[in-house]
């Protein structure tokens, strides 16, 4: 296949606690697919809306990405990207032992509210959706561990969500999304990790996804 294989998301996507010679799915991914290339363009730790950070930079980056293959990861839409006023991203994430002065516990106090988390997941993958019908992309989305993503809005593709988004990778590794802090550490698809797939974990992700794509693919 003459094409590139990428990946956005979260800590997930980007490998975290694997070891130096392991690799995350989107590696076994890009082989399975025959890809001419893979990217990882994840980044630990961020929110939905930093993937339009990170296909903004990866658009940059390459001199032509029409039909390369994208797999984006949606994570917990609690968290939020704020830019300061040195034009800095910041990310947020719900932390019940913030300092009362800290810009987590102020912007989860002020400003969040589940009507806001459910808007600003919306938006975000209206725009990733956008994003990549004008750089002509052949874009796919998958849920993490978060269950019951709200996608019912006006002019998002569900189509492009693995079971239209009514399965979470969680899942795939037999953890109950719903019980997910109680199994997660305790899935032989995670351990020795705290809260990451292992390597085996990884795998499954792969091919999943594989069987998934492979016929939709141009």
């Amino acid at each position: 296949m003459n094409r590139s294989l990428v990946t956005f998301g979260d800590s997930w996507p980007a490998g975290s606690e694997l070891t130096s010679d392991q690799h995350p799915f989107g590696y076994t991914l890009a082989k399975l697919l025959d890809a001419s290339a893979y990217s990882n363009c994840a980044v630990p730790a961020t929110s939905n809306e930093h993937m339009l950070l990170q296909l903004g930079e990866y658009a940059r980056q390459q001199r032509n990405i029409e039909n390369h293959i994208a797999v984006f990861f949606i994570t917990y839409p609690g968290r939020s990207c704020l830019i300061d006023y040195q034009g800095n991203f910041l990310e947020v994430r719900p932390d019940a032992n913030a300092d009362k002065n800290s810009r987590e516990y102020l912007y989860f106090k002020y400003f969040h509210t589940p009507a806001q988390e459910k808007f600003k997941t919306h938006q975000t993958i209206l725009a990733l959706q956008r994003m990549s019908a004008e750089l002509k992309l052949q874009d796919f989305y998958i849920v993490g561990w978060v269950p019951d993503i709200d996608l019912d809005w006006p002019g998002i593709d569900k189509n492009k969500f693995y079971n239209y988004g009514q399965t979470t990778c969680a899942e795939w590794l037999d953890i109950d999304p719903y019980n997910f802090e109680e199994e997660i550490r305790s899935s032989p698809f995670v351990r020795p990790n705290h809260c990451h797939p292992n390597q085996q974990g990884h795998e499954i992700i792969a091919h999943k996804l594989y069987d998934w794509i492979k016929d939709k693919i141009v």
